[in-house]
Order: C-alpha cells, then structure tokens, then sequence
C-alpha cells in the first residue's frame, strides 16, 4: 500500500515546517527536529459537533418529553456518522501535539 501524503504543515511545539507523509499502518507521527508526538484531528471538530446536535433538535422538535431527548440522541449520533463518512475528507486537518493520558518515564 502506498504512504498517505498529506501536504505540508508547522509542528505546534518547535514551529519547524514539515511534511508529513505517514504510511497506512502507522499511528506514530513525531517531529523530527524536537521528536513532540503529533496527531492530525479535523479542524473546528467541536462545530461541527454541535450543528449536528442542533440539527437532531430541529428536526425532533415536534416530539415531547423523554422522547424529545432520545431522538435527539440518537438523531445527533447518525448525523454525527453521516457527515463524517460524506465530509470526512472535505474537512481540514490540523496537526495539533498529542494528549498524553497517563506520564511516563519515556526511558529508551
């Protein structure tokens, strides 16, 4: 299978420019001039987010009750899948440092 080359960007951590191809199988990206672990993640993922709640409440706006709330729920989850399979690669990424859960003594 052939790399995925997704153009060039700035690491948040050490503003060097790089480009970044990353083959299929590999969810490492790091850096190499500071080695800061990257991920890409969708721009302004958090809008659309919620104009998919929006739109399940809109369009549940005639039910009453709990009922309003379960078909919004289950309204936002399809439209959430929906426009991620139909928008995913018309959205813009960014290259953003990756979030550690838990600290390491990164010992090598």
């Amino acid at each position: 299978m052939a790399s995925i080359n997704f153009g060039k960007f700035i690491c948040p951590a050490c503003n060097a420019s790089l480009q970044v191809i990353v083959p299929p199988d590999s969810l490492d990206l790091r850096c190499p001039k500071c080695a800061a672990e990257l991920v890409f993640r969708p721009r302004h993922q958090n809008l659309f987010v919620l104009a998919c709640v929006v739109l399940a409440a809109i369009v549940a706006r005639n039910e009453a009750g709990p009922l309003f709330v379960a078909m919004v729920c289950i309204l936002s989850a399809v439209f959430l899948l929906l426009g991620s399979a139909v928008l995913g690669r018309l959205r813009p990424m960014e290259l953003k440092l990756a979030h550690r859960y838990f600290e390491t003594l990164r010992v090598r």
